[in-house]
C-alpha cells in the first residue's frame, strides 16, 4: 500500500471534518489550506499538513494541524516535535494534532501543558457499532399503476353551444398531469390525485376505471370543458425490492477530543451531531 497516498487521504479527511465543523458553527470564512510550507524564525522550513486563519469578533485566529495516520497511539516525542515547530513559526498559532488511534499518556500530559489540542479523527470501526444498529434492511412490496390512457367524453350540447366551429367527442391524455383538474362541483382534484387513488389490488394489464358526471368540468390552463365521463385504462405492476441502509455509508468520521471535551459524529451529508 502506498503510505504517502494513505497519509494524504487521511489529511483530506481531517480537512473535511474541520470544513464541516466550522460550517456547523456558522463560520464560513476559513480557507483551509493543505500541505503548506512556512519558514521559521530559525531559518528552518516547516511543512504543515493543514493551515487556516480567519477573523472572528475582531480577533485573528491562526491554526496549524499535524495529521498522522499511525496504527498505534502517538508518543510524547511527536507532540514535543510539533510544539517546537509551532514555536519556531510563532505568531500566536493554535496547534492541533490529529490521529486515528489515540495518544499515550505522556503525549496527552505534554499537549495539555502547552495548549495543543489532541484530536482522534477516524472512520468508524467495529467497536463503534457495539450495541448500535449498523445495518437496516427494508423489504419493499408495492403495487403501482402505470401505462395510463385517459379519455374525456365531452358534453356535446355544451360544447356545441360554446364552440360551434368544432365538436370533438373525446379528449385523450396519455400521462398523469398535476396541471389537469376535474371539478365536479363538490371537489376539485388533479388528474395526479385521481390516478394515485385508482384501485390496484393485484398485478395485471388492462384495468379500467369509469367516472360518470352530471355537472363536471375538465380544466387545463384555465380553460374549462364540460364532460360526461372520464375513463382511465392502466396496468398494475407488482414491485418488490430490499433496501439496505448501511451505517458505514452514513457516518463518515468519528471526532473525539482526547483531552476529554466530548465526541461528535460527521455524516456523509456534512451534518455533525454529538455522539451518544
Amino acid at each position: 500500500m502506498n503510505t504517502s497516498k494513505v497519509g494524504t487521504e487521511y489529511e483530506l479527511l481531517v480537512k473535511n471534518v474541520y470544513d464541516c465543523l466550522y460550517a456547523t458553527e456558522g463560520i464560513y470564512n476559513p480557507v483551509i489550506q493543505h500541505n503548506v510550507t512556512f519558514q521559521g524564525k530559525s531559518g528552518a522550513t516547516h511543512q504543515i499538513d493543514l493551515y487556516w486563519e480567519f477573523t472572528f469578533a475582531g480577533v485573528r485566529h491562526r491554526v496549524a494541524v499535524e495529521c498522522k495516520n499511525y496504527k498505534n497511539p502517538v508518543k510524547k516525542e511527536k507532540i514535543v516535535a510539533f510544539d517546537g515547530v509551532l514555536k519556531d513559526i510563532s505568531g500566536n498559532i493554535q496547534g492541533i494534532y490529529a490521529c486515528r488511534n489515540g495518544y499515550q499518556k505522556g503525549a496527552m500530559l505534554f499537549a495539555e501543558s502547552c495548549g495543543i489540542q489532541l484530536m482522534e479523527i477516524r472512520k468508524p470501526n467495529d467497536e463503534d457499532w457495539k450495541e448500535r444498529v449498523r445495518d437496516i434492511y427494508v423489504e419493499v412490496h408495492m403495487l403501482f399503476a402505470e401505462n395510463y390512457k385517459v379519455h374525456f367524453n365531452i358534453d356535446t350540447l355544451w360544447f356545441q353551444k360554446n364552440y360551434p366551429d368544432a365538436l370533438p367527442k373525446e379528449f385523450h391524455i396519455g400521462a398523469c398531469n398535476s396541471e389537469v383538474f376535474i371539478d365536479d362541483g363538490q371537489s376539485r382534484k388533479s388528474m395526479l390525485e385521481i390516478m394515485n387513488a385508482l384501485p390496484r389490488d393485484s398485478e395485471g394489464k388492462g384495468f379500467m376505471q369509469l367516472f360518470e358526471y352530471e355537472n363536471a368540468y375538465f380544466i387545463y390552463k384555465e380553460q374549462s370543458y364540460k364532460i360526461n365521463k372520464l375513463q382511465i385504462e392502466y396496468d398494475v405492476h407488482d414491485y418488490q425490492d430490499t433496501i439496505h441502509i448501511c451505517g458505514d455509508e452514513v457516518i463518515q468520521a468519528i471526532i473525539m477530543n482526547s483531552l476529554g471535551q466530548g465526541a461528535k459524529i460527521l455524516a456523509f451529508d456534512g451534518s455533525i451531531r454529538d455522539r451518544e
